[in-house]
């Protein structure tokens, strides 16, 4: 049995569904009394007669099934737990076996092929202390923390400053900043890692009980303290608020946070908070997110606010919102992009094309764009090309493509990266920095069904925040045939879907009917059902003149072999542009027109203008430190000559 994204709710349950069959599995030793499940111990002790024994399930169909107590020490739980202390396993080796018990395997999407990204782990031996002197006193006085809470989540000083370590969950450090308790000339405290290049991970693991299936998350990390100090379990994200890369400590984190049935987010009340609640529920998903508002800026001013206190915050605790559904809304959830609209104040969210002509082509969250084209025309290195537009600016993309290895389709996209078809190792490199966390393949080439597709591509989004999806092609998913419109609708139907339910972009290459003439493509010209061109916000054709292409091929052979000169036919003909592309669609835009452009054979990349050079798309490094990698025009100019 495969999954995508199961979590320890679902996992309950389907332990639970098969009570009777775990415990035995579990505590072999033990025997079946009336609806209950008797042994010596949690252990699987043998009990000194036959149905006796101080530890019991519950095997029944009620609301407690997989329920256990130890009546002789006082211990009890759920079955998660009876498989976790049976086993003397931490949480996350306990996930771990009963995926494997269940058949759970959850799909992972890889990072294209290349070097994996390697974090600098913290030198914590000057640090490991308790904190003592000023920092404690500040910790303690001005921030309302016992000195119980911080030593459990290890907090160190040096000097006047404190310490914050980051440990993963098996107690290793990843992370370390430091907090200055002296405010500088705009009154606020300085945080900044001790080093850079250190893994981005939530601070307070090494707080969290092993048996805790609640957390909340924070904005930072006194924030996370305060919660700890209450009695309730927290972390902290590592970078603050807001969304986009703040938010990437995800990647890292996803499988530890496999433990949690429910995770509780306490942002900051302000801009950045609600752009980081934003982000996090989309995520980690909305079926497990509670939302709590403070009425206060957050978790340390409530917790040392005399008017506020505990009390308020455990009562926001236990109210912290749900999630009603997205299908219900008021007109107010929509009145900041209205006024955007009409007066323009933030760019139309999306990601555009690399040719500033197509500027006005805007590829929008929860849209779908079909690409149309003859075969051979270009339509998919078009594509590529915008979408390293698209990772430029932020998105993150994940290709499908059913029609080519997943290793061409990066080599494709190394050319239009750097510009050349002979890139030198280290401008191979430099592209393959560009693509971590941007670039992701599904590893299928051939047919591959549309439910194969969607359940990949939701992992994809909630894992590693894809928000660009491309499917190349249409006819290439399983059982969408040229004639069946019914399959190719329903296909069709469940990317759009995809598409408005994860707030993301699809693009969906599909091919154009054979036609006689070379006049623009239309949207009816779209091969197949007329759903594909309906259901879609964009279409986008791609057309190719291969009879001018090969006449301008034939002009620059004659000019090499000395046969004839460089005059002005010959540079009118060259002038020429040979792909035209053309927007005939735009539902949520303003716009629809075409442009010509040329074709590098080289570097596949696409430009307006014959005379222009090929560009390198700028780098910017791991951990976002603001440092670029670049790739040097001139080691371009080194590789083509």
């Amino acid at each position: 049995m495969s999954g995508y994204a199961v979590d320890i709710s679902e996992m309950r349950a389907r332990l639970e569904s098969q009570c009777e069959a775990v415990v035995r599995h579990l505590l072999p030793n033990g025997a079946k009394v009336g609806t209950e499940w008797a042994v010596g111990d949690i252990h699987g002790a043998a009990p000194r007669k036959r149905g006796g024994g101080s530890l019991k399930v519950e095997l029944s169909a009620s609301g407690k099934r997989g329920l256990w107590s130890d009546f002789a020490t006082g211990e009890s739980g759920d079955i998660i737990d009876l498989w976790r202390l049976s086993k003397g396993l931490t949480i996350a080796e306990t996930i771990k076996e009963v995926k494997a018990y269940l058949g759970i395997q959850d799909a992972p999407v890889g990072r294209p092929s290349g070097r994996r990204r390697e974090y600098r782990k913290p030198e914590l031996k000057p640090y490991a202390v308790k904190a003592e002197g000023a920092p404690l006193a500040y910790l303690v006085d001005e921030r309302g923390l016992s000195p119980e809470t911080v030593d459990a989540y290890r907090v160190g000083s040096r000097g006047r400053q404190i310490i914050l370590p980051f440990f993963t969950p098996a107690g290793e450090p990843a992370l370390v900043k430091y907090r200055s308790i002296d405010r500088d000339e705009n009154g606020k405290a300085r945080t900044a890692p001790l080093h850079g290049g250190m893994a981005p991970i939530l601070f307070g693991w090494q707080a969290i009980p092993e048996d805790a299936r609640e957390v909340v998350i924070t904005e930072g990390e006194i924030d996370a303290m305060s919660w700890g100090e209450i009695g309730i379990p927290a972390l902290s994200v590592p970078f603050g608020g807001g969304g986009g890369n703040k938010q990437q400590w995800i990647d890292l984190e996803w499988d530890n946070l496999d433990r949690f049935e429910t995770i509780y987010l306490s942002m900051d009340a302000d801009d950045a908070g609600e752009e980081a609640l934003e982000a996090l529920v989309d995520r980690l998903g909305k079926e497990r997110c509670r939302i709590i508002r403070l009425p206060a800026k957050d978790a340390n001013e409530a917790l040392t606010d005399e008017g506020l206190g505990p009390e308020i915050m455990r009562m926001a605790y236990d109210e912290a919102e749900s999630f009603t559904p997205e299908e219900l809304i008021s007109a107010r959830d929509v009145e900041r992009d209205v006024v955007n609209r009409f007066f323009g104040e933030v760019p139309d969210p999306g990601y555009r094309m690399a040719l500033p002509s197509l500027g006005e082509l805007v590829f929008r969250p929860g849209d779908m764009t079909v690409w149309q084209g003859a075969t051979g025309a270009g339509k998919s290195q078009v594509l590529g090309h915008s979408l390293l537009q698209c990772m430029q600016d932020g998105g993150r993309v994940l290709i499908a493509s059913l029609e080519m290895r997943p290793s061409r389709v990066v080599e494709r996209m190394v050319r239009q990266a750097s510009g050349t078809g002979t890139p030198t190792q280290q401008i191979v490199s430099n592209c393959f920095s560009f693509f971590d966390d941007r670039l992701w393949l599904f590893n299928v080439v051939g047919k591959s069904g549309i439910n194969e597709l969607i359940p990949v591509f939701e992992y994809a989004r909630r894992r590693c925040g894809v928000d660009v999806f491309v499917v190349d092609s249409l006819m290439r998913i399983d059982g969408v045939g040229p004639e069946d419109f019914t399959a190719q609708e329903n296909a069709v139907f469940e990317l759009v879907g995809f598409a408005v339910q994860k707030n993301v972009h699809v693009h969906l290459v599909a091919h154009s009917r054979k036609r006689d003439t070379n006049e623009m493509l239309g949207n009816e010209d779209i091969k197949g059902t007329s759903e594909i061109g309906s259901q879609a916000a964009n279409i986008v054709g791609v057309m190719r003149d291969k009879q001018l292409e090969q006449m301008q091929w034939l002009a620059a052979e004659e000019i090499r072999s000395g046969i004839r000169d460089e005059d002005e036919e010959y540079h009118q003909l060259i002038s020429r542009p040979t792909v035209t592309i053309a927007c005939t669609k735009q539902r949520n835009g303003d716009w629809e027109g075409s442009v010509k452009a040329f074709f590098d054979v080289s570097s596949y990349q696409y430009r307006e203008h014959h005379r222009d050079r090929p560009h390198a798309i700028p780098q910017v490094s791991p951990h976002h430190l603001k440092q670029e990698i670049t790739m040097p025009y001139d080691d371009v100019l080194t590789a083509t000559s």
